[in-house]
């Protein structure tokens, strides 16, 4: 059997080396969830009243209500 010429701790260092690299890739190409999803579960909806209760102010013009 022919002997490997590297020594273990530069053969382990290549192999550590490539499974970084394609962990790597591997997460580059991962899909990610589109920002309204990860908004919708992460963000509770309150009611404009919730808002002026909490807050304990008027609601601000920006935010009423048009309908």
């Amino acid at each position: 059997m022919a002997e490997s010429r590297m020594p273990k701790p530069i053969q382990f260092a290549g192999m550590c080396a490539l499974l970084a690299a394609a962990i790597f890739i591997a997460t580059q190409h991962a899909p990610a969830p589109h920002q309204s999803a990860v908004m919708a579960t992460t963000t509770p909806s309150m009611s404009p009243l919730e808002i002026m209760i909490r807050n304990n102010e008027p609601l601000p013009v920006e935010v009423w209500d048009a309908s």
